[in-house]
């Protein structure tokens, strides 16, 4: 689904277990590229390809996300004046919504989850999200096909050549009981 909507390639997957609203995912930009690996953390197991957007799932639980506009020598976004501190957003991400950003916006923003404030926005429950990283595709114009569906494929030609095969076989037992 995603590598067919967004036209990109997945090469890698981060799923996030947040069991209630005690927990967070810390404000951070995604990690696409062997250049940010100083940031990654001596236990990233990235396979630092060259990524260049992130599609997250969110499943469970609505939470909120915040987002903040970063004027750090990372971005190219710069401070209005001195006392800027950058803005941000808190912004609702609800069960089987996603959240879709490309390289650009990951040069200029950070993202997180922080803890639910159970106060202002009510109970939270369970809430799991996957993030895919997403390369360009090596080929724009190659159509997408499901695995699976390319596995269906290969099985319908294998069972037609098979067909064919035991037709040709048919035909030539009934030539030889007629030419008798």
């Amino acid at each position: 689904h995603t590598e067919k909507k967004y036209k990109k390639k997945v090469t890698a997957c981060q799923v996030n277990l947040h069991l209630d609203g005690s927990t967070c995912h810390k404000q951070h930009r995604d990690i696409y590229g062997i250049e940010q690996r100083d940031r990654a953390g001596r236990d990233c197991t990235c396979s630092f390809k060259p990524n260049v957007a992130t599609a997250c799932y969110s499943l469970g639980s609505s939470r909120r996300l915040l987002l903040k506009v970063e004027t750090d020598s990372f971005s190219k976004k710069k401070k209005c004046c001195e006392e800027c501190e950058g803005s941000w957003s808190k912004e609702w991400l609800n069960s089987g919504e996603c959240m879709y950003f490309n390289d650009v916006y990951n040069k200029s923003h950070t993202h997180g989850v922080p803890p639910h404030d159970a106060e202002a926005d009510g109970p939270c429950g369970a809430r799991m999200s996957i993030a895919l990283l997403c390369a360009e595709q090596d080929d724009a114009n190659a159509p997408q096909v499901c695995p699976l569906e390319y596995l269906k494929g290969a099985a319908e030609q294998s069972k037609a050549a098979k067909q064919k095969k035991k037709k040709r076989k048919s035909t030539k037992a009934k030539k030889k009981v007629g030419d008798e």
